[in-house]
This record gives structure tokens, C-alpha cells and sequence, in this order.
């Protein structure tokens, strides 16, 4: 059984995230972590559009992590992959059309 086949779904749910270990190896990470520095350099904002770190989405952990949480074998992409590394930005964000209500 790999790491993505053991992914904790109820603390998921219940947290709003989980923490899989096992993923990737220390060279990958090691590999990934080069590539992340190097994109807050040489490259911005989408990581499916980003050489070095598409990979994070396309070799497949991610959707089978994904499977299970969802318990759903339907997986759509939702055409935002931003990232930040490092970002100065600091505060909430808010997607709605309402910027003047709070709530």
C-alpha cells in the first residue's frame, strides 16, 4: 500500500485538511524545493503552467488523494492552480462579489 492509498479522509472533513506523508521520496521533495525556490524567481503564479512543479498535480498522486477524500471517481479541474511562494502578502481573502459586507 503506497502513502496516497492511506489518506486520513475523516480528519480531512473534520480539520479541512490532512497531511499525507509518504508521497514523495527525500529527493523529490529535495528536487521540488529546488524548483519552488526557483519559481519565485524565474516563473509566476500557475503551478500546472509551471515546468518544474507541474508535476505536484499531473503524476497522479494528487488526484488519487483527491479520490478518496471526495469518496468519487470524477475529478474535475477547476482551472486555478495559483501558488505563492513566499508571498509578501499577508491578510484574508475574499472571492465574493459583496467586498463591503464582512460576513
Amino acid at each position: 500500500m503506497s502513502a496516497v492509498d492511506n489518506v486520513d479522509v475523516g480528519g480531512f472533513w473534520e480539520n479541512g485538511w490532512t497531511i499525507v506523508r509518504g508521497v514523495y521520496s527525500r529527493d523529490d521533495i529535495k528536487r521540488l524545493r529546488e524548483s519552488a525556490h526557483w519559481s519565485r524567481k524565474n516563473f509566476g503564479g500557475d503551478l500546472l503552467a509551471n515546468p518544474r512543479l507541474r508535476e505536484v498535480l499531473t503524476d497522479g498522486n494528487f488526484v488519487k488523494i483527491a479520490r478518496q477524500i471526495l469518496g468519487e471517481d470524477k475529478i474535475v479541474y477547476s482551472g486555478d492552480s495559483a501558488f505563492t511562494v513566499n508571498g509578501v502578502q499577508r491578510g484574508f481573502h475574499k472571492d465574493n462579489a459583496d467586498r463591503v459586507d464582512p460576513n
